[in-house]
């Protein structure tokens, strides 16, 4: 009995470790930060649905604005497809600031550098596969 339960404790060990091994570490490079201030929110989104506006992306995070470039990194992340949305809050309010007509006042950027039309791009167009590490580049604009 003693020894079914080591082997049973050793297999589950063993397959953890397997499958955190296996899993990729996403490093994303953001550009054309300015002002250098605020926070960078920046939401990883590995569906459709968690792309959407008002849904909770798969993971998430915020970082303070110290250079114009920056890196951000997502760890242990299992192969699939992802796309990144990040917005600058540049005077650091808690909130995406937009005109009276809902067009951004503040920075904002996607995965691939995509850009939508009248709106943010389509995860379709965003999106992005990990099978291994990768290093993305987003440039962020503003209108």
């Amino acid at each position: 009995m003693k020894k079914s339960i080591t082997l049973i404790i050793a297999a589950l060990f063993y397959f953890t470790v397997l499958s955190a091994a296996t899993n990729s570490t996403l490093t994303i490079s953001v550009s054309n930060i300015d002002p250098v201030d605020g926070k960078l929110w920046v939401a990883l989104c590995n569906s459709e649905d968690s792309y959407k506006k008002g849904k909770m992306p798969f993971k998430r995070t915020k970082v303070a604005v110290t250079r114009a470039q920056q890196s951000i990194t997502f760890i242990d992340l299992p192969a699939g497809e992802y796309a990144v949305k990040i917005i600058h809050d540049e005077n650091d309010n808690g909130k995406f600031d937009t005109n009276i007509i809902g067009i951004p006042k503040e920075g904002f950027g996607f995965s691939n550098n995509s850009k939508g039309k009248m709106g943010p791009p389509s995860f379709s167009k965003a999106k992005f596969t990990i099978d291994s590490n990768k290093k993305i580049y987003i440039k962020i604009m503003k209108i």
